[in-house]
This record gives structure tokens, C-alpha cells and sequence, in this order.
């Protein structure tokens, strides 16, 4: 195997690897673990056949693992398997414990007022239009005043709890009567249906004959909250037993139109916080992630361009200073700039009649566009070192007083400046010769 095969075989297998390990704990199955009324739960008291069945139906039914704050508004249905738990203390003194008495509800804990895990969004969920499907356990009266803030349920009490289990007809609001095994003494509080709720299920007690509240309904704001006093028939156990799987396709129908089916894994403790990949492409915060993402790659289009090396010599110019000089002049010549170039035509003579009265490295000579007056001054300084004072009058018609605006007109200033240096180096050369004579 050659020297290069290597690391690329190795690096395959690495690849290969940790995409078989995805895949594995894609697909495997999530087990019995995830506790009791959890729709990921294969074990006896989850509610994974209640999803896969109301799948198979058609229904759109998911796990809802987000704070309430994030829940859906408008016609969506939340199943909760029990009343969820906060892990914010009350506002009562620090070591204060009441004594209470084992058969009372337990104690409630503080629920936050404000973020996204205010038990407060359960209100606007329904209101908006969601639908709210609970248990009724001892907590389920304190959660229906406190956050759904439905009045006159502080006398409410739940039915003690009871193992034994048996069959009962259950009359549904249509009329259609199914078999179903039901808790002893599973019933709602007779305050309660008498009250705002409207009966939904209803089976006959075989003693007295009066009919026993076994689900019911009450509406709030444009959602409504459905209550059953018990819901075991709906677990794994339980849901292949008699009508069960029945029972729970006709609440769900009973709903009417709905987007989605969601079963409350967060009541259940199942939190699973949002990422940081999500949070960042979602809501507000997706368009200064898409900003902040062209930037970065903006940056790393830089980075990776060609640039030179540090070692490598600075370019040189690939024109000769005359031929930019040509270059330059020809573009300002098709752009009509004749008087700009008159300029540099009287800088480069002047620039000369400088070197003639021995002025090189002195002053600077006044650029092409300088005043009028600073170039007199310079005009007569040199005219001074030279001895020809008279020929300021000629001097300050080619250099100041002329305009040029035609190539014609630069043309024939260029020969007369070319002209002006001759006749002062002829006449310096003759001054020099009379001297040595």
C-alpha cells in the first residue's frame, strides 16, 4: 500500500464509523425508560401504542418536548399525561414546612411569572384556540384556578385512587356505547359537571342508576379543556384491552379539525432544550445569523485568495516612466484637458530654466494648477539668478497670461516655452564666453 492510500483509508474508516454509530442511535429503539405516560415508552404504563395508532389513523400526532411558551396557537390539541411540576420555590420564608396530611394533594411548587416556562402560556394556548386534554388527579383543581384561571374550583376534590379495575359501558355525547375497564370510583366531582363543564362521557351506576360523569368539557376562549377522570385505558397495557383504542380515536375526533396532536413530554420532565444551531435559525434571530454568515464567508473568500508572499520583491512597474507619461497625456488629450496639460508642459520648462540658473534641489517648482501669484514668484526668482529681469513681460505671457483650450493652441505653446529655454541657454552660453574673453 502506497504512502498516500494510507491516511486515506484510515480516514474512511473513521467516516465510516461514526456514521454507522448515527445511524444506530437513530434507529434504536428508545426502550423502557422514559417513564410513565411518555408516548416514547414501550413499557407497561407508556403511551407509544396510543401515537403509533392515531399515526396509523392519520391523525397529526407528535412528542412535545418544548416549555409551554413555544406551543402553537390557533386549532392544535395537547394531551397531557399529568399536571407538570415547577422547580421555583414559593415566596414563603426558607425552611418553612407545613404538616399536611398523606391523603391531601401534594404540595405545589412555585411557577415562574414570566419566560418561557410560565405555566401561564397554557392559558393563552388554549384561548387561542388549542384544545387541553388532563387527567383529573388532586392537582388538576389548583392547575384549572391558578393557571387556566377558571373560578369557583377551590371546593373541587379528586376521587381517591383505587387498583381495582373493571368493565363499565361508556356512553359517549353521540350516543355510540363502548366497553371499557375503569377505576372504582373514577368519576368527576358532581360540583364540577353541574357546574361549567359539560358532560362528554357518561355510564350508569348499576346501584343507583344515576348516570357517573366520566369525561367532560369546558370551554375557554376560543379553546376548550377537556378533563377525563381517568386515563389508564389509554396506556400500553391497556390500549388493546376491549374499546380502548376506540375510545381514544373518538376523543381525539371529537376534537374536530385539528393541526397537530401533541402529547405534553415536558409535564412528564422530558425537556429538551433548544439548541444552539436552532435558536440561531429561528424566529428574530435568523436574519443576523444569515448576515453574520455571509460575513464569515465573506472572510474566508478573502483568506483563501492568492496573495503574494512577504519574501517576494515589490512588483515592478511594467512601463517605463516616459511611456506613462505618454500613456497619461494621451487620456487627458481625449478628454480635452489642454489646459491641464498646458501646465505640465510650463512645470517641465520652468523645471529646466531652473536647472540652467543652477536652482536643482532648491525649491520646489509650483505643480501644474497652482495659483497665478505663487507662480509669478517663482518666476521671478529664477529670472533673478539669471540676470533677465527684462524678460518678465515675455516670461509671464507664456507661463500665466496665455490660455490654452485647443491642441492647436497647446502645440504652439509647447514650441514657444521649448523656444524661451534655447534663447536663455544660448544666452547664458554667450554671457559665459564674454566673461572668460
Amino acid at each position: 500500500m502506497s504512502a498516500g492510500r494510507g491516511p486515506r483509508w484510515l480516514s474512511l474508516a473513521v467516516l465510516g464509523t461514526l456514521v454507522l454509530l448515527i445511524a444506530v442511535a437513530t434507529f434504536l429503539d428508545a426502550g423502557e425508560g422514559e417513564g410513565r405516560g411518555s408516548v416514547g415508552s414501550n413499557g407497561p404504563d407508556g403511551r407509544r401504542a396510543l401515537r403509533l395508532t392515531l399515526e396509523r389513523l392519520g391523525f397529526p400526532v407528535d412528542g412535545w418536548e418544548h416549555p409551554p411558551g413555544a406551543l402553537p396557537r390557533g386549532a392544535n390539541a395537547l394531551w397531557m399525561a399529568r399536571i407538570p411540576r415547577w422547580d421555583e420555590p414559593d415566596d414563603e420564608e426558607p425552611g418553612a414546612e407545613e404538616p399536611r396530611d398523606e391523603d391531601a394533594a401534594p404540595p405545589r411548587r412555585g411557577r415562574p411569572r414570566i419566560g418561557l416556562q410560565s405555566p401561564e402560556h397554557y392559558l393563552h394556548f388554549v384561548e387561542s384556540g388549542g384544545s387541553l386534554i388532563l387527567p383529573y388527579s388532586a392537582e388538576t383543581p389548583a392547575f384549572l384556578q391558578e393557571v387556566l384561571e377558571l373560578d369557583g374550583l377551590a371546593a373541587l376534590t379528586a376521587a381517591a385512587a383505587s387498583a381495582e379495575r373493571s368493565e363499565w359501558p361508556v356512553r359517549l355525547a353521540s350516543g355510540e356505547v363502548l366497553r371499557v375497564r375503569w377505576s372504582a370510583g373514577g368519576e368527576l366531582p358532581q360540583l364540577l359537571t353541574d357546574g361549567s363543564a359539560a358532560p362528554l362521557w357518561m355510564s350508569p351506576d348499576p346501584v343507583s342508576g344515576a348516570d357517573r360523569v366520566l369525561a367532560a368539557t369546558i370551554a375557554l376562549g376560543s379553546g376548550r379543556v377537556v378533563l377525563l377522570a381517568d386515563d389508564a385505558f389509554v396506556s400500553n397495557a391497556e390500549l388493546i384491552e376491549l374499546d380502548h383504542a376506540l375510545l381514544a380515536t373518538r376523543l381525539v375526533e371529537g376534537l374536530g379539525p385539528i393541526e397537530q396532536l401533541l402529547f405534553d413530554e415536558y409535564a412528564l420532565g422530558h425537556w429538551a432544550p433548544d439548541s444552539a444551531l436552532s435558536l440561531a435559525f429561528s424566529g428574530r434571530a435568523l436574519v443576523p445569523t444569515l448576515q453574520l454568515l455571509a460575513w464569515a464567508l465573506l472572510a474566508l473568500w478573502c483568506a483563501g485568495w492568492a496573495w503574494r508572499f512577504p519574501r517576494d520583491p515589490e512588483p515592478l512597474a511594467r512601463l517605463a516612466p516616459l511611456s506613462r507619461a505618454r500613456a497619461q497625456a494621451n487620456v487627458l488629450e481625449r478628454a480635452g484637458r489642454f489646459a491641464l496639460l498646458a501646465g505640465f508642459a510650463r512645470e517641465a520648462a520652468l523645471h529646466r530654466l531652473r536647472r540652467l540658473a543652477g536652482l536643482v534641489g532648491g525649491a520646489r517648482v509650483p505643480a501644474a494648477g497652482s495659483s497665478a501669484a505663487a507662480l509669478e514668484q517663482e518666476l521671478d526668482f529664477v529670472l533673478e539668478r539669471l540676470g533677465l529681469a527684462a524678460e518678465r513681460a515675455t516670461w509671464r505671457v507664456l507661463f500665466v497670461a496665455r490660455r490654452v483650450a485647443t491642441q492647436e493652441q497647446l502645440n504652439r505653446l509647447q514650441l514657444e516655452l521649448d523656444a524661451l529655454v534655447e534663447r536663455t541657454r544660448e544666452q547664458l552660453a554667450a554671457r559665459r564666453s564674454a566673461v572668460h574673453a
